[in-house]
């Protein structure tokens, strides 16, 4: 992860480099351009963020998607976070979670869903592409992660114009890259559809870079998409080292007691508070 400042710099050294990022709603409505940078944020918590983030990318000629978590839909601070992030010419839509919040019941998972999407149509934005949220301490029995939403095939039968930028990426973005910042680490992730079996297949999925090389990783494929989570920049290097110290305490001290017979079924009660580190 990095700094508002450092990421600033980036977005200036890709434009100065003639790379403008587009949104992820660009590539489903006119497809793949070889070459091309799409930029997707995963809005998790801190909605304020979020906002610095877009209007950073808005002033340096960048659009991106960002994609809010239906809870936060409910707060006012998120709903004026969501109208002016479109106005800043951005693509505002659903980060779902709807399966793992109904422990797989598909039914009540798509009421849900469906009320999301009319909170979005009311807010002005229209939902076209989607993103599944990943919850690395939820305990599942009948279903692998989110992604099952859209694999589901009574879900595309009702909801049959919208992407998941997840499931559907080797359809849409065959010769893509996908560049995800999921666990405070720049990767290039090899098998983004599928790598949902086990957070532990999911983290060692991909290869790590540096963020001073998008521009070489851009250039090297047939386009890349950029998967980062606004909540975890931060202003100051010194506050991301805490936050990196931080989450990597806490995933280690889980990792080494997730054996114990009570450590799951604790993690899971709290399964949500994940996302906010």
């Amino acid at each position: 992860m990095i700094t508002f400042k450092s990421y600033q710099h980036i977005l200036r050294n890709l434009k100065d480099n003639g790379i403008r990022s587009r949104s992820v709603q660009s590539l489903h409505d006119r497809g793949p351009v070889r070459g091309e940078l799409f930029i997707k944020h995963d809005v998790e918590a801190r909605v304020d963020r979020a906002l610095k983030m877009a209007e950073i990318e808005a002033a340096e000629g960048h659009r991106a998607t960002y994609y809010f978590q239906g809870d936060l839909l409910k707060q006012k601070e998120t709903r004026n976070c969501i109208r002016r992030v479109a106005e800043l010419g951005h693509e505002a839509t659903l980060h779902y979670d709807v399966l793992d919040a109904n422990n797989g019941d598909f039914p009540t998972a798509i009421e849900q869903f469906t009320e999301f999407l009319n909170e979005f149509e009311r807010l002005g934005c229209p939902v076209t592409t989607v993103c599944p949220h990943g919850n690395p301490t939820k305990i599942r029995f009948g279903w692998s992660s989110n992604k099952d939403f859209f694999r589901n095939s009574d879900v595309r039968r009702q909801f049959p114009e919208i992407l998941d930028v997840v499931v559907d990426f080797p359809g849409i973005f065959a010769e893509g890259t996908y560049l995800s910042d999921a666990g405070f680490t720049l990767r290039t992730i090899g098998n983004i559809d599928t790598n949902d079996k086990s957070n532990e297949s999911a983290m060692k999925d991909g290869v790590e870079i540096a963020w001073k090389n998008i521009t070489k990783e851009i250039n090297a494929s047939g386009g890349l998409i950029l998967s980062a989570h606004s909540h975890r920049f931060e202003e100051s290097a010194a506050r991301l080292y805490l936050r990196k110290f931080v989450f990597f305490a806490l995933r280690k001290a889980y990792m080494t007691t997730k054996n114990l017979p009570i450590v799951p079924i604790i993690a899971d009660k709290f399964h949500t508070l994940t996302r906010r580190l």
